[in-house]
């Protein structure tokens, strides 16, 4: 809990006690202690044990399903002498770490980094990718991906997808994405995002488990397990409050669209992203298994926090609002952290341990 505890402490005092000309510097090293503290880990994730005994069973032959990209990857691990598993772990944590670093580099303003590493790490992001490791190289590979379809360049964005699959199949789901994203720019219409949000509103009563089991002839054999597993037959209500914060987020982007739009060239990326991870939350509340799709979309927070906050001093000049607004976001997700990593130890991430 402590080395958490520094790393969360480190964000926040980098974000208003380090002076700007020295935020770049603090930021990078601060992403790479991350890192570290992700590739050393020692039996830390639910899915640890999963991912070793995946990459033994390779080792020794055993016909197990993986996507090719991460089988490749352990084979490649595999075939050089001295590397074992713990250099698998060291590889997809400098990976998908330092992905997200330099996606918060390209999509947030300079004075807002550590605000967006702070909430890299205390919406679940970071101790997620240290659980769902395969899932998590596949969205490291999306972020790049989004940052192609964000510049128009879609034949990328469709190779960089293609790549993603290879590490988990649920990658699919960015090509629905993208089709919302180039609709949403098109149409850029706040009735059909009010009729869209209404409706995912609805879901959180109307249970969708059993439209699940109806359609249940469709789903492959090797994710049969999922109908009969806690992943699904549990409802988690204590996600709603997870949602509480996300779903004000939308409300406030699609009431004041046109003025952020305005002003910040990644505002309609940013609101697509939260969009899609807060209808998915709301529709699939409480569902372990299904909420693993807003996973590919949850970074959206990274950045339209930091333009929400800086919109409120800049231009709306409601300094008051704007200090209220960060501190209740720091606040929030702090209490989170708490609650879901610390008490309840979501993702398996407690008691922390090293390979040394």
């Amino acid at each position: 809990m402590i080395i958490y505890i520094l790393l969360i402490g480190l964000c926040l005092f980098g974000q208003f006690f380090v002076n700007s000309k020295n935020k770049k510097y603090y930021f990078e090293i601060l992403v790479l202690l991350c890192t570290m503290v992700s590739a050393f880990r020692f039996q830390v994730g639910q899915d640890y044990q999963h991912v070793t005994d995946v990459y033994n069973w390779i080792a020794n032959g055993y016909d197990v399903y993986v996507e090719f990209g991460y089988k490749l990857m352990n084979e490649i691990i595999l075939f050089i002498p001295f590397f074992n598993e713990k250099i698998l772990y060291i590889i997809t944590s400098f990976f998908i770490i330092i992905m997200f670093g330099i996606f918060i580099k390209r999509t947030v303003s300079k004075e807002y980094w550590l605000l967006s590493l702070f909430l890299f790490i205390t919406t679940g992001i970071y101790f997620a990718s240290m659980n769902l490791v395969r899932q998590y190289m596949a969205i490291a590979i999306c972020l790049l991906a989004i940052l192609k379809l964000d510049r128009a360049k879609n034949i990328q964005f469709v190779i960089l997808t293609f790549i993603a699959i290879t590490f988990h199949t649920s990658a699919l789901i960015m090509f629905a994405f993208a089709l919302f994203y180039i609709l949403l720019k098109k149409t850029n219409s706040t009735t059909i995002m009010w009729i869209i949000y209404s409706l995912s509103l609805v879901f959180i009563i109307i249970d969708l488990r059993q439209l699940i089991e109806f359609f249940s002839f469709l789903i492959p054999d090797r994710w049969k397990w999922y109908l009969d597993s806690n992943f699904l037959n549990d409802r988690n209500t204590s996600a709603i409050v997870k949602q509480l914060i996300p779903n004000i987020i939308v409300v406030y982007s699609i009431v004041k669209n046109k003025e952020l739009k305005k002003h910040y060239d990644k505002f309609d990326i940013s609101f697509a992203l939260i969009f899609m991870s807060t209808i998915i939350t709301n529709c699939f509340y409480g569902i372990l298994v299904l909420l693993r799709l807003s996973n590919y979309f949850d970074f959206g927070f990274l950045i339209i926090i930091p333009i929400i906050f800086d919109y409120l001093v800049k231009y709306d000049k409601k300094i008051k609002l704007s200090k209220f607004y960060i501190i209740s976001i720091i606040v929030y997700y702090l209490l989170l952290t708490v609650m879901t990593i610390f008490i309840m130890n979501g993702h398996g991430v407690m008691p922390y341990k090293t390979i040394f």
